[in-house]
This record gives structure tokens, sequence and C-alpha cells, in this order.
């Protein structure tokens, strides 16, 4: 895998972003794409994507890495908090939801595993930051299979040092991964994903101001296996 990304700065305002069209000048194409909106505003760089719908996803198969550690990243902007515990990112084992995050109506994030093909979820913890709304946040994810599992919030979307973070142990999980997943709630707008197998991924700066990626703080790249 190493690293998959996408800026959806390569779409068309007011179209809906596809599978086929998601590549290009925007980066990597999604393997599955539910019809989320490309947007010019907000936007990071010079779109971005939103939805109109409670969990519209982007997919990427990520054949070359079922046991992980995987990272996902993915900004998040919204003027308002979910009225329901809404997922942002998770993980697939086949056709089955293995992994995920979610922001609860309180503004703060929660990190779920699931030990059987059931499943039945169990909370790995919360944060103790709440996600801001009205500007861009960033969110990260790490999880590595029968091992640790870690989500930094940066309420600073281009900070080195996350605002909060929640971890905890994936013991037991029952299946490999398969897919990466990008949750958008109805309302909100998503920009530069990203998945990779590397170790955390940091902030990029959008093409519009120059494309370049903040190095992770020294705490951050020890942690890569």
């Amino acid at each position: 895998m190493t690293v998959y990304r996408n800026s959806f700065d390569g779409g068309v305002a007011g179209q809906t972003v596809t599978v086929a069209n998601s590549g290009g000048v925007s980066g990597d194409p999604f393997y599955s794409a539910d019809p989320l909106v490309y947007a010019s505003s907000p936007a990071r760089g010079l779109l971005s994507a939103s939805s109109s719908f409670l969990y519209y996803t982007l997919k990427w198969y990520c054949a070359s890495s079922f046991f992980g550690p995987w990272h996902l990243r993915s900004y998040i902007y919204t003027l308002t908090l979910p009225n329901v515990v809404a997922r942002i990112q998770s993980i697939d084992s086949g056709s089955q939801l293995n992994q995920y995050v979610a922001v609860r109506p309180d503004g703060r994030l929660e990190l779920f595993t699931a030990a059987s093909s059931t499943p039945t979820f169990q909370s790995l913890g919360v944060t103790t930051a709440v996600m801001a709304t009205g500007r861009w946040v960033r969110i990260e994810t790490m999880w590595d299979l029968n091992g640790p599992a870690e989500t930094r919030l940066f309420n600073d979307a281009d900070a080195a040092t996350p605002t909060a973070s929640v971890s905890g142990n994936l013991n037991g999980v029952y299946a490999a991964f398969s897919t990466a997943n990008f949750v958008t709630p109805d309302g909100w707008w998503i920009d530069d994903v990203a998945v990779s197998d590397q170790g955390w991924i940091g902030s990029t700066v959008p093409a519009s101001q120059g494309s370049r990626l903040v190095p992770p703080l020294a705490s951050q790249r020890a942690s890569r296996w």
C-alpha cells in the first residue's frame, strides 16, 4: 500500500465524486465512492467534498498490508456537532465493519474496536478535548492488528502537536483489515484524505499554497514500527 492520498482538487465543483473522476490531479482514485459532491468552499485547497447523508463513505482497498499498522488521516469541517454518534474513519474486514472512530454529540472523539464478527463494539476511550467547529480540524488514527490503536485530534489543522488523543489495544480483533474508509456525516465537509502503512502522515499544506508535508514530531516518528 505505502501511501494513498486524495485532495479532491481535480474535481469540478457541484459534480458528484465517483471512482472514475476521483484520480488524476486529486491523487489516488478511490476503490469505492458514495455520492459526495465536490465543493469549492470551504476547502483547504481548490476543492473539498461535502455530504448530504449521514454515512457517505470513500474507500480504499489496501491489499498489500492486511495486518497493519494502518494510519488514516482526514480533515473535517462542520458548523455543528452531530445529534447522534457519527463515524468519521473506519476499517473493514471484508464487508464487515471492524474498527472505527466517531464524533459524539458532546464533540469528543471515541475510538471503537470489535473482537468478533457479530460484531460487538468495545469503546477504547474518548478524548478529553472537544472537536472544534467552524474551522478545519485534522484527525489521524493508527490501527495495528492485535496491537495498539490511537486517534489524534488536531483542532489546529496544521499543528504538529495534537489537541488531544485517545489510545487502546486491539487484542482479540477477529479478522485482517481490507478497506480504509472515510465517512462524511450530513452537512459536513472532508478534505485531504490519506492512508499509509509507513507511519503517522502529518499535515499536508494544500496545493494552492504549495504542497509539502509538515513532518511529525520525533515522538511520532519513534512510534513507527
